[in-house]
């Protein structure tokens, strides 16, 4: 089938999901799609796994998709952050403190009497007084999708002994069978949804060598990649049945994520990678959470588009309500919008990555910005260039020059004057601290400013040079970063430590960031170009055991 013509067929089958979508991100025209990659241009490298406890984000989106609600972000406050790793939860095993564990049982305490009213998890009535048969149904069916995997039978026959516990204790109290049945439900449901089956993602290694992930081992990565989830319905009937082994199957799986749940990959993916998931809890109507709303509506319209990866840095466009635009004194006056709505807005002056109030707020302190900060934070989600910690000598250093600067130099002087202290200071300097520069020219809440104080005393200074290329405004600086190679092999990389769920290997992963990353029948990629060729690897598809060092 030729490309033009696949993009005709998945276009018909996307057609019912696409179609109210959108809502007011834009409308619902063409979808161009990838179908089927281009072959890797050389064997990939085939990877371990290890087993790695669910962030607390994807543990309450694994209860919500059990019980078949929302499960409120407000009862995850205070909880123990999840261990992160290059801007991802959820990477590596990290075990739970007590403290965490704690979390768990406090929130599944609050969820139990809520279980036995909801549709998604009653899917039968008992007949009389003998409630073990519909009992058995309700529990191996949530059992199955919270372990993501069918269950087996010692691990039915567990469950079902705890639940003939419980019916048995509440006699004492309950005053119907009824109502011992759904005590018997609610406990044993609430032993599952504290399970480490539920609580880790396992995939066993083979005994030697390299094995293809079963079809339930494969929905669950793709599910958690996409979606932050276990597999829904469809996914999980594709696993039931077989058909996500096949290479079709598996890309229109992707696909179907990638474009009917777009806000949840966005929110898994970008949201942790530029770290404006932070703000998804911020209390509705105040700006931060309309920074969020921002930046989650800039990736969608990104990746619905099918816009070149690279366009995060310079999408031309944004999207604007009365609040944001008068917030950054652009767009049409307040008074035209009709309702706090998010509207397309095209315009170079917001709308990329680094012109987000989002990333600009959060990678400042509340009342003072930091080239350093905020160029740090570029080099490392942007260009996936890690600075290592200064050793000993390094940081005295540091502390020397930094003892050096007078108190009256401006921003400008301070910066320059670490990036020219040494050859050992610039390998680290020359991305960050012109880029730090460069972003002064906003506030720490993201508003555009040319002097650091009311009084116009002090002038903000962006100019600079990026690798010896001068640039006197942010603009010329964001153009000069949209054009970096780095942006498309960074997306790369990011997108294969969150797909794999693992630290990267560069000697292992290279070649599967050069895949990613290469163009498209003479094109730059998008995301779903990227999110295809993943899942279609065999690094994505397959697991292996390390041969033992000889030596």
């Amino acid at each position: 089938m030729s490309k033009a013509a696949a993009h005709m067929v998945f276009a018909l089958l996307l057609a019912p999901y696409c179609a109210g979508c959108m809502g007011a991100i834009g409308d619902t025209e063409e979808q161009p799609v990838v179908i089927e990659p281009p072959p890797p241009p050389l064997p990939l490298v085939v990877k371990g796994s290890a087993p790695r406890t669910l962030s607390n984000e994807e543990y309450r989106r694994s209860l919500s998709s059990l019980l078949g609600y929302d499960v409120p972000l407000a009862l995850f406050a205070g909880w123990t952050p999840s261990t992160t790793f290059s801007g991802f939860d959820g990477v590596i095993w990290s075990g739970f403190s007590g403290q965490a564990t704690l979390d768990r049982i406090a929130l599944v305490e609050a969820l139990m009497d809520s279980v036995v009213g909801q549709a998604r998890v009653m899917i039968c009535e008992p007949d009389g007084a003998d409630a073990s048969s519909c009992a058995r149904t309700i529990i191996g069916a949530f059992a199955a999708r919270a372990y993501r995997r069918p269950l087996l039978d010692a691990e039915l026959a567990e469950l079902m002994g705890r639940y003939q516990t419980a019916y048995l204790l509440a006699k004492a109290d309950a005053p119907s069978w009824r109502d011992q049945f759904h005590e018997g439900i609610r406990v044993t449901l609430a032993s599952v949804m504290l399970s480490p089956q539920l609580m880790v993602r396992l995939e066993p290694l083979p005994a030697e060598g390299e094995r293809a992930l079963d079809a339930y081992e494969l929905a669950a990565r793709l599910a958690f990649f996409m979606t932050g989830a276990p597999p829904d319905d469809e996914l999980w009937a594709a696993a039931a049945d077989g058909s996500i082994l096949l290479d079709d199957t598996l890309r229109a799986q992707a696909l179907r994520l990638l474009f009917t749940r777009t806000a949840d990959f966005v929110d898994t993916f970008g949201g942790q990678l530029f770290d404006f998931r932070q703000l998804a809890s911020a209390r509705a109507g105040v700006l931060e959470a309309w920074f969020y709303a921002e930046s989650a509506a800039v990736l969608i319209e990104i990746i619905r588009r099918e816009l070149p990866v690279r366009s995060v840095v310079a999408p031309g466009f944004t999207f604007l309500n009365a609040a944001l635009a008068e917030h950054y004194g652009i767009g049409p006056p307040p008074y035209t919008y009709t309702s706090d709505a998010l509207v397309r807005f095209d315009t170079l002056e917001r709308g990329g990555i680094l012109q987000q109030a989002s990333v600009l707020s959060l990678t400042s302190t509340p009342n003072k910005t930091s080239p350093q900060r905020r160029g740090r934070w570029v080099q490392s989600r942007l260009l996936c260039k890690t600075i290592p910690p200064p050793d000993a000598a390094l940081f005295a250093q540091i502390a020397a020059v930094s003892a050096s600067i007078p108190e009256t130099a401006t921003v400008k002087e301070r910066v320059d004057r670490h990036r020219t202290a040494g050859d050992v200071c610039m390998s680290c300097h020359q991305y960050m601290d012109p880029i730090g520069l460069g972003l002064e020219s906003f506030d720490p809440r993201g508003r555009k400013r040319a002097y650091y104080d009311q009084a116009a005393l002090y002038p903000v200074e962006t100019d600079s040079d990026l690798l010896g290329e001068p640039f006197a405004t942010f603009d010329e600086l964001n153009g000069m970063l949209a054009a970096l190679p780095e942006i498309n092999a960074c997306m790369a990389e990011k997108m294969v430590i969150h797909g794999l769920g693992q630290m990267l290997a560069p000697r292992d992963d290279q070649g599967l960031i050069d895949y990613l990353s290469a163009e498209v029948d003479g094109h730059e990629p998008s995301f779903a170009d990227m999110v295809v060729r993943l899942v279609s690897s065999a690094p994505f598809r397959r697991i292996a055991r390390a041969a033992e060092d000889p030596s």
